[in-house]
């Protein structure tokens, strides 16, 4: 019942995507602190003319291969730094938050639960008490029909 009303439940549900949006956020931001890495390559095909002297050519020959990797990172930024903390704190509050839906609820899961037990109990006892009074009635009534029991104690 507790795990059909958390995916039944919109206060859990609502908790339960905030605090997944948190976490993403955190990743994201811790993400933001590492290195960056950007690569080029590129390669220049010139046809040659096919004499071994050569020729002009505009590039730094007939084939050129371009290799350039730049590496970036933000060593001391207190920004990243304080964005990263700033998402560790919301990711906190907000499973706070969802662990708070959980509980209330499972509390109201559980009350229901045994509020239900209790109505059924009710039900059960109703049930035998009005067996046990249509015995009761069906037994006065053959005690006066034999003459045991006067007629004012059979209300009928």
């Amino acid at each position: 019942a507790l795990q059909r009303a958390k995916q039944y439940s919109p206060q859990y549900l609502a908790a339960a995507i905030a605090s997944a949006a948190a976490h993403e956020d955190r990743v994201q931001a811790k993400a933001a602190l590492l290195p960056t890495l950007n690569a080029f390559n590129q390669y220049t095909y010139t046809q040659g003319n096919g004499t071994p002297t050569g020729v002009f050519v505009a590039n730094n020959g007939v084939h050129v291969y371009d290799e350039q990797a730049t590496l970036h990172a933000e060593l001391f930024s207190v920004t990243r730094h304080a964005e990263y903390r700033r998402a560790m704190a919301a990711e906190a509050a907000f499973a706070a938050r969802r662990e708070i839906a959980a509980r209330g609820l499972a509390a109201t899961v559980f009350q229901n639960y045994y509020a239900v037990i209790v109505a059924q109990r009710h039900t059960e006892n109703a049930r035998r008490s009005l067996d046990e009074a249509r015995r009761f009635e069906d037994l006065t009534e053959k005690q006066e029909r034999g003459g045991e029991v006067a007629h004012a104690d059979v209300d009928s």
